[in-house]
């Protein structure tokens, strides 16, 4: 049985992603199904592309990674975390990947 850290689960999805080209949001969806189920039912508020953002935090991504991702800024992905944090109404001093992290700790594999 091989065991990977998490940091090379990282890259092998990033290279899946960058492999993959256009179609990362098909593969991304396919690597964590539970993960789209359970953040649609329980925040219903939620956009499509806050959901992957969401989706990107929770598996350790950076701004500026995400930003490649998805062909846009850091700035925008700052953005758009900003009007998560405010669709999920959370205080200012909580961190939405803190939050994220928290809400789906079930859904984290072992490192």
């Amino acid at each position: 049985l091989h065991v990977r850290s998490r940091r090379q689960r990282q890259m092998c999805i990033r290279e899946a992603i960058l492999a993959k080209g256009e179609s990362h949001l098909e593969l991304i969806n396919e690597l964590n199904v539970d993960f789209f189920a359970q953040i649609s039912d329980k925040y219903p508020q939620l956009n499509h592309s806050e959901i992957i953002i969401c989706y990107y935090l929770f598996t350790g991504f950076k701004n500026k990674e995400i930003a490649v991702f998805l062909n846009s800024t850091v700035r925008a992905v700052e953005s758009k975390r900003y009007r998560i944090s405010k669709k999920l109404n959370l205080p200012k001093s909580t961190v939405l990947i803190d939050f994220i992290n928290e809400s789906f700790k079930d859904l984290k594999k072992p490192q």
